[in-house]
């Protein structure tokens, strides 16, 4: 079992030599401090344990490769933590759409050409696309008011054409029954 008293530095250079003891005393030592890392560039807790995990493998795997003249063990971690944070992110391309654009966007776009609606028809709207699942809200947002193609929402989410016309047709479905009540 690895001592308790090992340096993060200590857990790398052991780690190189596949000790799994100090894997673990490493993992206790820093995994809260890199899941901070983690969880400022993916919010979501689930997601970004994922992340972690991911990391931590890849930090058995490349221990051989820190240079504690270059870097400290934590910054030579967190740089793992970011990076595969980033390429997760990525990989999903996820498309943030921050409340305040989504309001200006229905400003904007939902009364074009016509006089401006009725307050309380904008706000009923804008809770009823709060209802709805990020994707779907995304989707229907992003259609409807930047007017993106299923095609090229299918490649900003890295989905399938039919799997996004799903989406786009559920959340309209959601929206109309929502509207409704």
């Amino acid at each position: 079992m690895a001592e308790p008293t090992l340096t993060p530095e200590a857990c790398l250079k052991r780690i190189a030599q596949q000790d799994r003891a100090a894997f673990e005393t490493l993992y206790k030592l820093i995994s809260s401090k890199l899941l901070g890392v983690v969880l400022r560039i993916i919010p979501q807790r689930s997601l970004a344990e994922d992340v972690l995990h991911d990391t931590f493998l890849k930090i058995w795997r490349a221990a051989h490769q820190f240079d504690p003249n270059r870097a400290s063990a934590m910054s030579w971690a967190a740089t793992i933590a970011r990076n595969a944070a980033i390429d997760h992110k990525r990989r999903r391309k996820e498309i943030d759409l921050p409340d305040e654009v989504l309001n200006f966007q229905m400003e904007k776009d939902s009364h074009s050409n016509q006089p401006r609606g009725d307050e309380a028809t904008r706000l009923t709207l804008q809770h009823c696309l709060s209802k709805l699942e990020e994707t779907q809200r995304q989707c229907v947002v992003l259609a409807y008011c930047q007017g993106l193609s299923r095609e090229e929402l299918s490649e900003q989410l890295d989905a399938p054409v039919n799997t996004v016309k799903t989406w786009i047709r559920r959340g309209l479905l959601s929206l109309r029954e929502c509207v409704s009540q």
